[in-house]
């Protein structure tokens, strides 16, 4: 049995009618012009990252499957503006929390990182994140350093040369905030210039409470999706 066939995909239409319904026409077709964004970087790169995919009893976990969210990509623009908004330095290790099938990884690493590092508890998005890296490099043919790593966010231990970590709301408070407070112990440990990347930011109040070391960067809106937030530590 492969890991597709244990993949949920929500389909178009059920997305298109649940999103209609609730946010109207404007939004949509805000939504449908980032989704064909993505749609057509998959197409130059080989990849699949434009589905959204259920977390289901399917799926393989590593940790509690009832604080993790169902995997929705990332809108390419949003991501790319809000870095350039925030002046994000691309040295050291970029971090995805919750990464999924991997497009956060590779936005990434067009906007300038040359090591990246997946973190996903779902053995088979782990799988589908490691065929998406693979068929990048494939089409780039560059010596990006990238890789998933499946386990249990909280259980991820934080390397000195990590500096920005990424979020994508992908788990609850119960989750989010021991994955920071890793964060906040390795920079206390190892001090540098680190940023912890925030989108669409359900539980701000966890970044909220980190130390006056740490300070709010910026902050965007983006109409028909989200706010994207930032902290900044100052060795």
């Amino acid at each position: 049995m492969t890991a597709d066939s244990q993949l949920t995909v929500l389909s178009n239409y059920d997305i298109l009618k649940r999103t209609l319904h609730k946010d109207g026409i404007s939004f949509v077709l805000q939504a449908g012009a980032r989704y064909a964004r993505g749609v057509w970087f998959d197409s130059r790169h080989g990849t699949r990252t434009s589905t959204r995919i259920a977390l289901t009893e399917k799926l393989t976990i590593a940790g509690d499957r009832e604080t993790g969210h169902d995997l929705v990509p990332m809108p390419v623009g949003p991501f790319y503006d809000a870095l350039r908004k925030f002046h994000v330095p691309t040295e050291g290790t970029f971090i995805d929390f919750g990464a999924g099938n991997a497009r956060v990884l590779l936005l990434a690493a067009e906007f300038g990182f040359r090591s990246v590092v997946g973190v996903e508890f779902a053995k088979e998005l782990c799988e589908l994140g490691e065929e998406n890296i693979a068929a990048y490099r494939k089409r780039r043919g560059d010596g990006l350093e990238a890789r998933m790593v499946c386990i249990d966010a909280a259980l991820y231990e934080i390397q000195p040369d990590e500096r920005v970590f990424f979020f994508f709301n992908p788990f609850d408070a119960d989750v989010l905030r021991p994955v920071i407070a890793n964060i906040e112990r390795s920079v206390a440990v190892r001090p540098r210039d680190a940023w912890i990347i925030y989108s669409k930011p359900r539980h701000e109040e966890v970044l909220e409470s980190l130390p006056n070391c740490w300070e709010k960067a910026g902050e965007t809106t983006y109409r028909g999706f989200s706010r994207i937030i930032a902290y900044r530590s100052r060795p």
